[in-house]
Order: C-alpha cells, then structure tokens, then sequence
C-alpha cells in the first residue's frame, strides 16, 4: 500500500468518500482523533457532529 489512498465513488445516489494513510500511531489513538468531539476540534478547524454507528453521518459546520 502507498503511504495514502483516496478513492471517491457513488452507489444508489450516494457519494462516498474513502482515504487510507498509513500512520506513525496505534489505532486506538487515531480512531479517538476521529471519533471524539473533544478531540477532533483540536486538529480540525470547524465544528464536527459525529454519529459513531456504521453507515452514520459526520458533518462539519464551518465558521462564518
């Protein structure tokens, strides 16, 4: 695998958006970078909702 992957594609009218990199930290430590509110607003520059449930919803509000 290279370093990083993107992949765009759309099945039933819905676009999914898939990117892979490889990372230099344990797994635990990056899903809780990506999952966690408190965290993600710590890398990320807007507000993210997350629903952690397969198939759910992350949306990201960005600053006037």
């Amino acid at each position: 695998m290279t370093p990083h992957s993107d992949t765009l594609t759309t099945s039933d009218g819905r676009t999914a958006l898939r990117m892979e990199r490889r990372l230099a930290h344990p797994p635990e430590k990056v899903w809780s970078a990506l999952t966690d509110p408190a965290q993600i607003g710590q890398w990320f520059p807007s507000a993210v909702t997350v629903e952690l449930r397969p198939g759910g919803a992350m949306t990201f509000s960005m600053p006037a």
